[in-house]
């Protein structure tokens, strides 16, 4: 080489784009959020079925997060935090129940079978059971256990000899 003759820098490498993917890539990632939504939604949908199912029972009550917290402001270290869903589930629609009364003893139609569904759809709820006061000494309310010789049984199902 000629010291007269410049020599040329080295080629620069192309830069790579530095977040780089394929369409089938992004296809299946928009096919697990859709699922992932998908099954979010279902959730909200089959809370708010058991929501409306058992809201016109009188044997259970419900009070969301949003109204706990205007009876009590702020909140408390005894009362404990407001219930939450998740930010997802809240855009979908969803709110959060922070208590359950449950009275068994009010309706015959009230079974396990729905307190377990129940307790199912809302996790994050406090359950609480209420007990009606008797009117009187001597009164039992229907579902009162009552020890005999055969073992529990209910109040209801006891005849005076």
């Amino acid at each position: 080489m000629n010291a007269a003759t410049p020599r040329s820098p080295p080629p620069v490498p192309p830069r790579r784009p530095w977040f780089k993917f394929s369409l089938r890539t992004m296809f299946v990632l928009v096919t697990l959020v859709s699922c992932w939504l998908a099954w979010e939604s279902s959730v909200v949908r089959h809370r708010k079925a058991v929501l409306a199912r058992h809201q016109s029972n009188g044997a259970i009550s419900f009070t969301t997060a949003k109204a706990w917290e205007e009876r009590f402001p702020g909140g408390s270290t005894l009362l404990g935090r407001a219930a939450k869903v998740s930010l997802v589930r809240q855009w979908l629609g969803d709110e959060a129940i922070q208590e359950i009364w449950c009275s068994s003893w009010y309706s015959a139609e009230f079974t396990k079978v729905n307190l377990d569904e129940v307790k199912r759809a809302f996790p994050e709820a406090e359950w609480r059971e209420s007990h009606p006061e008797p009117c009187h000494p001597g009164c039992f309310s229907r579902g009162t256990l009552v020890e005999t010789p055969a073992g529990p049984r209910p109040i209801e199902g006891i005849r005076q000899i």
